[in-house]
């Protein structure tokens, strides 16, 4: 599966958001905010809601990429200025 993420500065560290998903995870540096936020992904596709979970699972691979549009202005609270903002390299 493939996301789209953005990294930005937060209070002690950064956050990396998935842009599909509205998940968000934070790290101390750009990288690991990336890691964990593939982490989180991983578990949410595993997690089933609402029902009991599945008995066994199969290991979800995530990928994340780069949102190719950063938005000019900040989009909610604590976002900073794009001018300010982080950028991370892709992976794959």
């Amino acid at each position: 599966m493939e996301f789209t993420y953005r990294i930005t500065p937060s209070e002690g560290g950064f956050m990396a958001t998935c842009q599909e998903l509205a998940v968000e995870a934070s790290g101390a540096t750009p990288a690991a905010a990336l890691e964990a936020l593939r982490e989180a992904l991983a578990e949410r596709m595993v997690t089933v809601e609402a029902i009991a979970p599945p008995t066994t699972t199969t290991p979800v691979k995530v990928v994340l990429s780069l949102s190719p549009v950063q938005p000019s202005e900040p989009q909610g609270p604590g976002d900073s200025p794009a001018a300010a903002r982080v950028s991370s390299p892709r992976r794959g």
